[in-house]
């Protein structure tokens, strides 16, 4: 990362030249190479730079060359030289090479050229060799070692058009050299790795670190490979262990790398071997994490890989790290939890208590609008890692040397958490303040609560407690002692736990006869009352009776209430409430009063227990019979009960209403037969009667309708009464069994019409007519941003309901009456009702006739033509209220037909001149703008409209932005894959429309919407080399192509007949480093390159190859086993 001045703008590569000569140079040479080139790049971009530029540069651009040469050139080993140091043998391959001075350099290029066959055709066509050796020769203008020196004692030479002229010629033979290795890098690297790996590791790492490509492909490789131990000490001198990759931010994206040499170490780790541990350990301890998540995962596996004694090093470092943050990420935290118990089973129970402990810290959480600390509490861990290092450390209370140090730490965990939680800052005002272990209602008992972290650490104190002085690692006293270090509550009422189940007598004396805990009388004082008054000694337990007798202190409880409450305690209540004081104290010493006391406590209790039975009386529901159950019971005797109790809250307390409902749906024959025996029901029990039917309707809709149905317009004829001479509560309730019918009628209609008999049709008729008598919903001013709010709103009233039914009771007498039926002439009440509401002026009712307009004009084509224009009044203009009612919903759910759009053709024009507005946000039916895109889309794919000049298709393209044209080309690549075969006339519509709008994306140079060309191809119904030349096009233009996946799969089955092709298109996808994180490992990736490779084309398989070592260079995945098969 480069240092910046104070002002001073970073440096960004422009030339595309150079940002790929740099982005090769740290993936082939390593990143010290890119760095070097990259400072060069700056200095020649600086306008007025150093006087001696020319000569920095070309240092820099000379060192570069060198670093390339070098990190290809085989190893030197000094016992090979022959012939006075001139010849030497590589000790990785065996083969023989000169070194030398400026001859020399020449014979190292054809070398590397020749050893790595880099000299083919086009090489020599290309001439970059002769390039590449002019810059060995100093004679030459484009020599970097004669730009480098000085000449005697002249001045710098200058930046001039020369200068220019040989960074641009180094700047090619760079391109050429690094292009070359990219694309067979396995071959150049793969089989000195193989070797090296064979190595002595004292001259292997030096070999490693000189003469091999520091790219993270090689390390990653190299790394991967190993498992040899030896190599450890060597590679650590050499600082492989020092530097671990750190997150760093990509286009917006926080990118964490892995560390290769972590699962080396991993696998080193596991080595039982004592001086392989301590070497691990070693290095281990000197790593630091930074910010890099996966690898401080991966450092905790090798600690737990390790002995407890050889991981002490790296946990001291990682506790110091742990204190100095707040908050932990989840998964780095619940595996350093696995530490604690490892090192603890390893006898290294102080540093395991030190980790615990940062991790178990507390923080007061600070308020985001005030920024000030309040009294909730932020922990570096989650709650389930939290309770598994709590019964760690009470399990480590066990341990003789980490007993006392664990109990210790815990009461001062608690009394921090305290701190927080009650806004204490010291002792001293702690009794003002102090709530601490007030959800508890007995310390000695099981957790009867979801408990916070307050709790948990009580709990956690007091089992450590008791543990401490079962092992006798502590003393009771000792422990006491600890305890009462803390003056808050919670510690005075653990004291007195640990003095109930450790008896001491001297101990329970001291307790018993503390005044601040005889008047707080926590239920651990009452135990340890209970359990040791008859053992005190007389004059203590005189102290406590002589407290009991004074009674409490009635004017703190008077103020108290009426601070509280607000209200004045009366003289009576006040003695109540002593009497009752007495009473509850009395009684816990009873089996050890003296006679006058239990003279006392009986006329306390003759005053105290009427009272409290009347509290109890008061508190009992009357009597009723029980409920039969529905399910068995006689339709007579449900009757019967329900006109005896009227009592909903009982009623709906006992699931009552709820089994009614379920009865009436399980058999709902059986109800129907007396389904009118209801109608005297309250109105919840006849609600829950008819939501029964309408259940069953759902489920079995082929029980006896008439019944059910003269049932609902009883139900209706009374809630029309009770309309007028019931309470406005009773209304409500009324209107709810009004809505129920109104509900299961417009269900019925619209999807269990076919189980309802015709000869019902009057009685329906009936109720669809009684219902939309009801008034309309006022929703003037009412905001109805979209389709779902009109939805809701015409489905959330009577009259909307009623009038969806209307049009599925249409629906259901024309299927009836069959070819007789003439349009709404065969059904007269219906068009009456229809146009009795048209002119309603509540938008929700205009929608129920938007949504519903495909079904009108297929019920009668005539009607829907002569009002089409009253609703949707499109010379109001798109923003009109009316028109948006009606449009809205029928964009949304209405089939897209070429009649609809002959008679919607001015509200089919409206609605484009506004596409412009289409929001990528909203989705599916709730975006209009999508829904008419995908309506034109299936009208151009059935031939009902073209892509002329003017037309709707040509419209829609014209004025809808990316995302919406995108939208429309994706829909029609999900119909190619959904559907079934397609004829050819549409799949040449679909042609005809691609290669249009491929037109149009290269002459507007909008190319977004051509990536969903993607779902296309995937779909397989296009013409097989078509679809891949297109494929290729928009790759080269508009990559990455959406459906990635699917596109490679669809690859993979073309690849056995089209293996260049395939290839080609493989290697424009795998360009997107995005797409290529997912598509490298694939298996059709993988089946894609093999099959290139076995085809037999030469131009295929050369392509697959370079895939290959592109993808091993970039550490995406390693096909490179491939390169080894046998393609035959």
């Amino acid at each position: 990362m480069e240092t910046l001045e104070p002002g001073e703008q970073p440096f960004h590569l422009v030339d595309q030249r150079q940002q790929r000569i740099y982005k090769r140079l740290g993936t082939l040479i390593g990143h010290g190479a890119a760095q070097y080139y990259f400072d060069a790049c700056r200095l020649m971009s600086e306008p007025q730079g150093l006087a001696t530029r020319s000569h920095v540069v070309a240092h820099i651009l000379r060192e570069v060359e060198s670093m390339i040469r070098q990190s290809l050139m085989p190893p030197i080993s000094s016992g090979d030289a022959k012939d006075g140091g001139k010849t030497v043998t590589c000790p990785c391959c065996g083969e023989p090479y000169e070194t030398g001075t400026e001859s020399n350099h020449c014979r190292q290029i054809e070398y590397i050229v020749e050893t790595y066959q880099w000299n083919g055709p086009n090489a020599a066509t290309s001439g970059w060799i002769d390039r590449w050796k002019e810059t060995a020769q100093r004679n030459k203008q484009t020599s970097p070692a004669r730009w480098a020196h000085r000449h005697n004692l002249d001045a710098p030479r200058p930046s001039d058009a020369r200068f220019e002229y040989f960074v641009e010629h180094m700047e090619l033979v760079f391109d050429e050299i690094l292009h070359r290795l990219e694309i067979t890098y396995h071959d150049v690297v793969g089989p000195r790795m193989e070797k090296l790996l064979k190595h002595d590791p004292q001259q292997g790492a030096k070999i490693l670190k000189n003469r091999l490509p520091n790219s993270p492909a090689v390390i990653k490789t190299f790394f991967s490979r190993l498992d040899d131990p030896r190599w450890l000490k060597p590679l650590a001198k050499g600082g492989y262990f020092s530097s671990p990759p750190q997150p760093t931010a990509h286009d917006g994206v926080v990118l964490v790398p892995r560390w290769p040499q972590a699962d080396y170490l991993k696998r080193m780790a596991s080595t039982p071997s004592p001086d392989v541990q301590d070497t691990v350990g070693e290095i281990l301890a000197e790593i630091a994490p930074g910010e890099n998540v996966y690898l401080r995962v991966d450092l905790i596996d090798i600690a737990l890989a390790l002995r407890p004694s050889n991981a002490l090093g790296w946990v001291k470092r990682e506790t110091e790290r742990i204190n100095l943050e707040t908050h932990l990420d989840r998964w780095p935290s619940h595996n350093l939890v696995a530490i604690v118990p490892h090192l603890a089973q390893g006898e290294q129970e102080e540093a395991a208590l030190a980790l615990a402990f940062a991790l178990l810290a507390v923080f007061p959480a600070m308020d985001e609008q005030t920024r000030r600390w309040g009294d909730d509490l932020t922990i570096r861990v989650d709650e389930h890692d939290y309770d598994e290092l709590l019964r760690q450390v009470v399990d480590m209370a066990g341990r003789q040397k980490a007993g006392v140090a664990a109990f210790r730490g815990l009461c001062k965990l608690l009394d921090q958490v305290l701190r927080i939680v009650h806004r204490s800052s010291d002792n001293a005002r702690a009794e003002m303040i102090d709530g601490s272990g007030r959800h508890i209602e007995s310390i000695g008992g099981p957790p009867t609560r979801i408990q916070d972290t307050e709790d948990k650490l009580i709990w956690a104190v007091r089992d450590a407690a008791e543990t401490v002085i079962k092992v006798e690692a502590l003393s009771v006293a000792h422990v006491v002692k600890e305890l009462e270090g803390y003056n808050w509550k919670a510690f005075r009422r653990l004291v007195l736990h640990v003095a109930t189940s450790f008896p001491d007598p001297s101990l329970s004396t001291r307790l018993l006869t503390n005044r601040a805990s005889f008047d707080y009388f926590s239920q651990e004082y009452q135990q340890l009352l209970e359990c040791h008054f008859g053992s005190l000694p007389p004059e203590a337990q005189a102290i406590i009776l002589g407290w009991i007798d004074a009674g409490p202190d009635v004017e703190a409880y008077k103020s108290g209430w009426q601070r509280t409450l607000g209200r004045t305690v009366t003289d009576a209540e006040a003695r109540e409430f002593a009497d009752d004081w007495r009473c509850q104290r009395l009684l816990s010493v009873q089996e050890w009063l003296p006679p006058d006391h239990l003279q006392q406590l009986e006329r306390l209790k003759e005053r105290v227990e009427p009272a409290r039975r009347k509290e109890q009386e008061s508190l009992k529901r009357p009597k009723v019979q029980p409920p039969p159950d529905p399910r068995t019971a006689d339709i007579d005797d449900i009757v019967v009960f329900l006109r005896k109790n009227t009592d909903e809250d009982f009623l709906t307390a006992s699931g009552f209403h709820n089994q009614l409902a379920v009865a009436v749906t399980a058999d709902p024959e059986r109800f129907a037969r007396s389904a009118t025996s209801f109608l005297d029901s309250t109105p919840s029990g006849l609600w829950h009667v008819l939501h029964g039917f309408h259940e069953a309707a759902k489920a079995k809709p082929s029980f006896p309708w008439e019944p059910v149905l003269e049932l609902c317009d009883e139900a209706l004829q009374i809630t029309a009464k009770r309309h007028d001479d019931c309470g406005s509560e009773a209304r409500t309730t009324w209107a709810d069994v009004r809505g129920r019918v109104a509900s299961m009628v417009n269900d019925m209609m619209h999807w269990h019409s076919k189980h309802v008999p015709f000869s019902c049709r009057k009685q329906v008729w009936k109720l669809i007519q009684e219902l939309a008598s009801d008034p309309p919903p006022d929703d003037e001013g009412t905001d109805y941003g979209s389709y779902a709010d009109l939805a809701m709103a015409s489905l959330g009233n009577t009259c909307g309901l009623a009038l969806h039914a209307a049009v599925g009771y249409a629906v259901w007498v024309k299927s009836s009456v069959g070819e007789h039926w003439q349009g709404f002439a065969s059904a007269p009440e219906i068009k009456e009702l229809l146009e009795k509401h048209l002119a309603c002026t509540s938008r929700a009712i205009r929608a129920v006739y938007g949504g519903n307009y495909s079904r009108l004009a297929h019920l009668d084509l005539q009607w829907a033509r002569q009002n089409a224009a009253q609703l949707f009044p499109a010379s109001r203009g798109h923003t009109d209220p009316m028109f948006q009612a009606a449009w809205l919903p029928y964009i949304a759910c209405s089939r897209p037909r070429s009649v609809l759009l002959d008679i919607l053709r001015p509200q089919y024009a409206l609605a484009l001149e506004v596409v412009s507005d289409y929001d990528s946000v909203r989705s599916g039916v709730e975006n209009p703008h999508k829904s008419l895109a995908d309506q034109l889309m299936w009208l151009y794919l059935t031939g009902a409209i073209g892509m002329e000049d003017g037309g709707f298709v040509n419209r829609l393209f014209i004025y809808a932005p990316d995302g919406l044209r995108a939208s429309a080309l994706r829909w029609i690549g999900r119909v190619l894959a959904d559907g079934d075969e397609l004829g050819g006339e549409v799949i040449q519509r679909v042609q005809d429309l691609w290669e249009w709008r491929l037109g149009e994306a290269h002459r507007l140079d909008r190319p977004a919407e051509l990536r969903e060309f993607g779902y296309w191809f995937a779909s397989g119904k296009l013409p097989e080399e078509w679809a891949l030349e297109q494929l290729r096009e928009v790759l080269e233009y508009a990559c990455p192509a959406n459906a990635a996946h699917r596109v490679t799969e669809r690859l993979a089955d073309l690849a056995p007949r089209f293996p260049l092709s395939a290839m080609r298109c493989l290697s424009l996808l795998l360009k997107d480093r995005a797409a290529a994180q997912g598509l490298a490992r694939s298996r059709h990736t993988r089946a894609i390159l093999k099959q290139a490779l076995a085809s037999g084309d030469a131009s295929a398989a050369h392509s697959a190859e370079e895939e290959i070592n592109r993808l091993f260079v970039d550490c995406l995945a390693d096909h490179t086993d491939l390169l080894r098969e046998d393609p035959n």
